[in-house]
């Protein structure tokens, strides 16, 4: 705690020595969350998104079927090896086909987890490298901003700190460049 406070009084210091202090001009902040669901290209990522995760659900579900049909099948291979009107030689035969269609879903169900495992880790990549795309694209914007507009520094205010509470915790609205950033997008995609 006494390491945060001595930390917010170091950049307090910084920012005064180098001119940064409120109303100089060369700070400003911008809600990248804002930004990123106000992205031209948002609604189509999050399509393709939902689109593949469709697909996943769809592959999962006959996945599923097919574990409870093999399911199914192994119950039905170990009754029939208990079969009393069978012979002990029949019984043991089917008892080795009980076993062997025990160890077909054994091995399926390892593979239907490590699909679902995997599966879920391309989405998972998939929405990363789609939101680091915009951001990449927002930040791009942003730095051509803050040079044309003399800005020395700009925050994420929509930004989670450490202690949960956001990284501004207080900005005065004349530093919220988040609406010029949105017009500049929008003119972007307009072209």
């Amino acid at each position: 705690m006494a390491r945060m406070g001595i930390g917010a009084a170091w950049v307090a210091v910084l920012l005064s020595a180098t001119g940064w202090a409120a109303g100089a001009g060369g700070l400003a902040v911008v809600d990248m969350a804002r930004l990123i669901e106000s992205h031209p290209d948002t609604p189509a990522a999050e399509d393709l998104l939902r689109k593949q995760i469709e697909e996943f659900e769809l592959e999962q579900k006959e996945l599923a079927e097919r574990g409870n049909a093999m399911r199914d099948a192994y119950r039905a291979a170990r009754e029939a090896a208990r079969d009393e009107a069978l012979s002990e030689a029949g019984r043991a035969e089917r008892a080795e086909a009980a076993v062997a269609k025990g160890r077909e879903l054994q091995a399926f169900e390892e593979q239907y987890v490590e699909t679902v495992r995997l599966r879920q880790d391309q989405l998972r990549d998939q929405e990363r490298r789609m939101r680091l795309r915009i951001v990449g694209k927002l930040v791009a914007r942003i730095e051509a901003y803050a040079r044309e507009a003399g800005l020395s520094l700009v925050l994420d205010s929509a930004g989670e700190g450490i202690s949960g509470a956001g990284t501004v915790i207080y900005a005065d609205g004349a530093l919220d460049i988040t609406d010029a950033i949105e017009a500049l997008i929008r003119e972007d995609a307009e072209d």
